[in-house]
């Protein structure tokens, strides 16, 4: 995984008691009732939501993508040698233990701020308020959006997440990215979470939780779109692993560029999400 993220590695054998209640939440593998998963070619496009499997195989070539968050438990081995990534259609209301977009860029008239994210569900926040505070608007007159800030998790925030459920008002994800000013080109849509949890969890793909970039300006005093958030990403796997073939992203997105046009912001880049691995429990 990659080394620059909120990595955290936790074993059965820490004594605290919040370490001892975070290890359980991670360590449930699920009733199996789904069945054996295999996406072999191509893209398998999954709803949200959770899922139980026997076994879990990504091929080399092949990506699954989630529509917004997932929790999937897998009572067997997870191998992944293709791509698991969360691919939202559009924006949703509520941001939550993810990172925040960037605010888009000014055209004529200033870009409009993205919103902020709280550390748990159903805790949406507005403007630049929320523990990661979105970016902020650029200036009328061509000013650049603000960066969506990054959000890292404690022990104790991933226990709240962990524990609090999915549904309405449930949701694990960053904030899109504020679109450009002057009718300016859309933000990025935010990453939402995914949680993988096997008996082992090996292979040579990626795991990604990504923001989508902002849209670029299409003319001369036309704001860009701030990037989207990105969204939380946790594996747990029983057996003791490294996770070290693996690519774990959870990347804020590009914010959109001018190019040649005048009068015109660049968008602001989303923010990156919060990773977490555990295993040999």
């Amino acid at each position: 995984p990659r080394q620059d993220q909120d990595q955290m590695e936790v074993h059965q054998k820490a004594g605290a008691p919040q370490t001892e209640l975070l290890i359980h939440a991670v360590t449930v593998l699920g009733t199996g009732s789904n069945g054996a998963f295999t996406c072999t070619t191509g893209t398998c496009t999954k709803a949200q939501g959770f899922y139980n499997y026997t076994s879990y195989n990504v091929s080399v070539g092949a990506t699954v993508n989630y529509q917004q968050f997932a929790t999937i438990y897998v009572q067997g081995a997870c191998t992944i040698n293709g791509t698991i990534q969360s691919a939202v259609a559009g924006t949703v209301n509520v941001f939550s233990v993810g990172a925040s977009g960037g605010g888009g860029g000014g055209g004529t008239a200033g870009g409009t701020a993205a919103s902020g994210v709280g550390l748990f569900p159903g805790a949406g926040y507005s403007g630049t308020n929320g523990v990661s505070p979105g970016g902020t608007a650029g200036s009328a007159g061509g000013g650049g959006g603000g960066n969506g800030t990054a959000l890292t998790a404690s022990q104790t925030q991933w226990l709240g997440m962990l524990n609090s459920g999915w549904g309405a008002g449930m949701f694990w994800g960053g904030s899109a990215g504020g679109a450009g000013g002057s009718s300016g080109a859309a933000g990025g849509f935010q990453g939402t979470g995914i949680v993988l949890i096997c008996q082992s969890i090996t292979g040579t793909g990626t795991v990604s939780t990504n923001g989508q970039a902002g849209g670029n300006s299409t003319g001369n005093n036309i704001g860009a779109g701030g990037g989207g958030g990105a969204g939380p990403l946790i594996l747990s796997s029983q057996a003791s692993e490294t996770f070290s073939g693996l690519t774990l992203t959870s990347n804020g997105g590009a914010g959109g560029t001018c190019g040649a046009f005048t009068g015109c912001g660049t968008g602001g880049t989303g923010g990156n999400g919060p990773i977490a691995t555990f295993s040999g429990w």
